[in-house]
C-alpha cells in the first residue's frame, strides 16, 4: 500500500499555522491584521494550493486572551473548518 505524501521523509514541508484564528500567530492591533473569515480562510486555501503549499494546520482554542488586541478573540472550531474547506474545494 502506498504511502500518504505527507508521512514520507523525502521533503522539507511548509505550511501556514492558525488561520481559523482572528489574528493568527500575531498578537498586534494593527488594522490589516488577519480575519479568520471563512472566505479569507477558502481564499488563502486556494493560493496556497496554487503555490504548492503542503497543509493548513489549525489550532483549537475556545477563548481567546482578551485585552487590546483580544488575541484569538474569534475561532474557527477545527474539525467544523477542516470539513467546511475539504467540502468547498470539493464544489470547484
Amino acid at each position: 500500500m502506498p504511502q500518504h505524501p505527507m508521512l514520507s521523509g523525502d521533503r522539507f514541508r511548509l505550511g501556514t499555522f492558525s488561520t481559523n484564528c482572528s489574528s493568527g500567530m500575531t498578537p498586534t492591533k494593527a488594522p490589516e491584521r488577519w480575519v479568520n473569515s471563512w472566505d479569507n480562510n477558502l481564499k488563502l486555501a486556494r493560493m496556497l494550493d496554487e503555490a504548492g503549499i503542503d497543509f493548513m494546520l489549525p489550532i483549537a482554542r475556545w477563548i481567546g486572551y482578551g485585552g487590546e488586541t483580544d488575541f484569538h478573540g474569534g475561532v474557527l472550531e477545527t474539525m467544523t473548518w477542516v470539513q467546511w474547506l475539504k467540502d468547498e474545494q470539493r464544489h470547484l
